[in-house]
C-alpha cells in the first residue's frame, strides 16, 4: 500500500499513468463502438468527463 501512495505522489509516474488510461479509453472506445448505434456516446462527452474527472492533459480522441 506505501508503494502505490509514493507512486501517486510522484507527478511523472502519475502523469504516465493517466496518459496510459486515456490510451486505453480511446482504444476501448474505438474497438467497441466502432458501430452506429444510438447510444453510442459522443467522443466530445467521454473527453470531457474524463477531463473533468481524471485531469487528463492530452487530447485522447483525435
Amino acid at each position: 500500500m506505501k508503494n502505490s501512495l509514493n507512486f501517486i505522489k510522484d507527478r511523472s509516474s502519475a502523469f504516465k499513468l493517466s496518459n496510459a488510461i486515456c490510451d486505453a479509453i480511446n482504444k476501448t472506445y474505438n474497438k467497441y463502438w466502432n458501430t452506429e448505434t444510438s447510444s453510442k456516446p459522443s467522443l466530445e462527452s467521454l473527453e470531457f468527463s474524463w477531463r473533468k474527472n481524471m485531469r487528463c492533459y492530452k487530447p485522447i480522441f483525435e
